[in-house]
Parts: structure tokens; C-alpha cells; sequence
């Protein structure tokens, strides 16, 4: 995971994902200072916190997003809203995994972030590319491709004025020649 926390948009909330503790320098503790640990500590204070619950992030009001777990130290996939005022739980998304993928890789970039991200050597995994309203040239759309981001085809957007005039191909004697291949 390159972002380690981050942010959740819906269009009732924001909500600030925990990070894990990162100890590898000084730098790091500093950023993770707020880690998960930490603040599910700090939500078991409160009255009605599950016992059984895990913080990964809050809306700044004092609720949480938790997981639960059965006291075996495996947390269960689904995310709960947790209200602070009334000690209840609603779910917040069915899976941590599947469509709570926009949980976890919580940062929606645009396209073009997307493929300068690329064309620095950045991994783009964790984030969710908004394609709402994008065109994207089919040699953009192959890179995204190529690193494991699928494309809407709707958005891809292909112009032959992009495709660079190459004499060895366009000039070639095309024929249709059925290769046949002996089995061995």
C-alpha cells in the first residue's frame, strides 16, 4: 500500500482512514502517530464502543468506522458506521474487499493524475481513477491497461492523426497467406 491512511468521500461523509503504525524512521512515526492501534484505544474509552471492535477512521465528530472481530483476532469484513452519541452501529459497506476496494484504494484521481503518476514510475493500484466525463487516447488506455486499470471503453477516445505514418508497414505488399501448421 503506497498511501498509508487517506480519506473517504461519500456523499453523506468524510471520513479520515487510520493509518497503520510505520516505525522505519522518524518521518514515518510522526505521519502514523494516529495509527490504528492508537485510536482504537482511544474509541474504547468511550461508553458503548464494541469491545470486540477495531477503529480505521472517523468523520472528525468522534464517530468511527470499525471492524469486528469474534475475540479470535480475525476481523470480519463488514464496515460499520459507529455513532458516538448513541453507542449504534449501522454498516457503512458490505466488504472491506469487493465494493468496499473504494474503502481501502479511497483516493479518486483524474485521469491525467493517473498517467503522470505512471510516467513517473508510480504503482496506481490504490487509487480509484474517475473516468466520469474523460476521454482517454487509446495509447493512454493501453498504459492504464498495462497497469491493471480497466478502461471504460465508452471513454477512449481514437483519432488517426495520433498514428504515426511508418513506411515499412504502410507501404507493405499485403496478401492473404493461410500459414499451416504441421503437428509434430
Amino acid at each position: 500500500m503506497v498511501s498509508n491512511g487517506g480519506e473517504v468521500e461519500t456523499e453523506e461523509l468524510d471520513i479520515l482512514l487510520y493509518p497503520f503504525y510505520d516505525k522505519t524512521d522518524k518521518k514515518r512515526i510522526s505521519r502514523t502517530c494516529n495509527h490504528i492501534g492508537r485510536e482504537t484505544k482511544s474509541a474504547k474509552e468511550w461508553t458503548a464502543f464494541p469491545t470486540n471492535g477495531v477503529a480505521i477512521g472517523t468523520d472528525g465528530f468522534g464517530n468511527q468506522l470499525i471492524l469486528l472481530h469474534e475475540g479470535n483476532g480475525l476481523l470480519k469484513e463488514t464496515i460499520y458506521f459507529w455513532d458516538h452519541e448513541t453507542g449504534e452501529m449501522e454498516e457503512f459497506a458490505p466488504s472491506i474487499f469487493g465494493n468496499g476496494r473504494k474503502i481501502m484504494n479511497s483516493k479518486s484521481i483524474s485521469v491525467a493524475e493517473a498517467l503522470s503518476l505512471l510516467k513517473a514510475g508510480n504503482k496506481i493500484e490504490e487509487f480509484t481513477i474517475d473516468f466520469k466525463g474523460a476521454e482517454v487516447k487509446a495509447l493512454d488506455a493501453f498504459n492504464l491497461g498495462k497497469a491493471g486499470i480497466q478502461v471504460p471503453d465508452e471513454v477512449i477516445v481514437y483519432d488517426d492523426a495520433d498514428v504515426a505514418y511508418d513506411p515499412e508497414f504502410d507501404n507493405y505488399e499485403w496478401s492473404e497467406r493461410i500459414l499451416i501448421r504441421s503437428k509434430v
